[in-house]
């Protein structure tokens, strides 16, 4: 679907939805700084995308999160996704999830530690739920990102990538 807006010339401007973010002042461009929320809405993202799974969708979910990691940092990326642990819950059709409960205090905390690199830092504790619907704790995880801006694009729309990180259930 096509979305329309039109300029205080009365030009009309067709774009995807996906393409750009509406602003009050009009459209979020190519060149325009990242802000507090986009950054830790891409990073927050990242971490479901790359830490939600099932049996059906695993590997492109996979593929999904190393699109938005740079090739030179996706080894320890998937050193710290626990590949092989979670291809052995796969076998045993367990799912993963990361919890988003507000009310229960379990949800992704980010934090911008650092503007230049830019650095991110999120918390969050994941779960697994097995055939039956029985979930059961995987434990906490913390994740250290060190950003770059890259063109946005539709899909990219923050215009971030990931160039290094650490991944640890230790702080």
């Amino acid at each position: 679907m096509m979305a329309r807006k039109v300029d205080e010339d009365a030009t009309v401007i067709d774009a995807y939805p996906q393409a750009f973010f509406e602003l009050d002042d009009g459209f979020l461009h190519a060149g325009d700084s990242r802000t507090e929320t986009e950054i830790k809405g891409f990073v927050r993202g990242w971490v479901f995308g790359a830490y939600t799974w099932t049996p059906l969708d695993v590997e492109d979910r996979l593929k999904a999160a190393l699109r938005l990691v740079e090739s030179k940092a996706q080894p320890v990326v998937k050193a710290g996704l626990g590949l092989a642990q979670r291809k052995a819950l796969v076998e045993r059709g367990i799912s993963g999830r990361v919890h988003d409960e507000r009310e229960s205090g379990k949800e992704a905390q980010v934090v911008i530690t650092r503007t230049q690199p830019l650095e991110v830092m999120v918390g969050f504790d994941r779960y697994q739920v097995d055939r039956s619907g029985v979930a059961s704790e995987l434990g906490h995880v913390f994740l250290r990102a060190h950003l770059k801006e890259v063109p946005r694009s539709p899909g990219n729309p923050a215009g971030l990538m990931i160039v290094d990180t650490a991944i640890s259930e230790r702080l």
